[in-house]
Parts: structure tokens; sequence; C-alpha cells
């Protein structure tokens, strides 16, 4: 795949924005991630918490490949990037969605 450098400066723009929309989804949606795993009622503040944290690291390693896409000039790192960000948008908010409906039939 041979993109130019400005081609490969606009996938870079479009995943750190991509990066920055799935981490305020899942920071958002962190409480209800936690009920959906499972987790205890009791310990439900500490473990949004938790999940919060774990945000930090995976938006790390999402910018992390980013950049290291664009400086050694890798397209194909750049788009499983900005696949993998969509995929992980699209798994919250469907779980948000189902989430939403079992709720609502209760």
């Amino acid at each position: 795949m041979n993109l130019t450098p400005a081609m490969l400066y606009g996938v870079f723009a479009v995943n750190g924005l991509l990066i920055l929309i799935d981490v305020t989804i899942g920071y958002r949606l962190a409480p209800v991630m936690f009920k959906v795993a499972g987790g205890d009622e009791d310990d439900a503040e500490h473990g949004v918490r938790r999940i919060r944290r774990l945000l930090a690291l995976v938006v790390g390693t999402y910018m992390f490949f980013n950049c290291y896409g664009l400086f050694n000039q890798r397209p194909g790192i750049l788009l499983f990037v900005t696949i993998f960000v969509v995929v992980d948008m699209a798994g919250q908010l469907y779980i948000n969605h189902r989430y939403a409906q079992a709720n609502r039939h209760q």
C-alpha cells in the first residue's frame, strides 16, 4: 500500500480523533461494562475506577501504534489501528444497547 505523507498524516489525525471518541465512550460506559461483567454492587465504585484506569492503558497502546505507523511510514499499521478502534467503539456501543434493552424489558 503506497500512501503519500499527507495521506499518512490524515489517517494519523483521524485515528487520534477516533481514539478520543473511543475513550470518551469507554469512560461514560464504564459503569455499564462493570455491571455487564457481573461486578458486585458493593465493589462498584472501585470496579468502575479500575475499568477507567485500564482505558488509559488502552489509549496509550492505540496511540503508540498510531505513532509507530506514522513515523515508520507503515500505512498498514495505521489502517489496522483505525479498524481496531472502530471495532472497539462498536463493541462498546453494542454492549450499551443490549444492556439498555435488557433493562427496558424488566
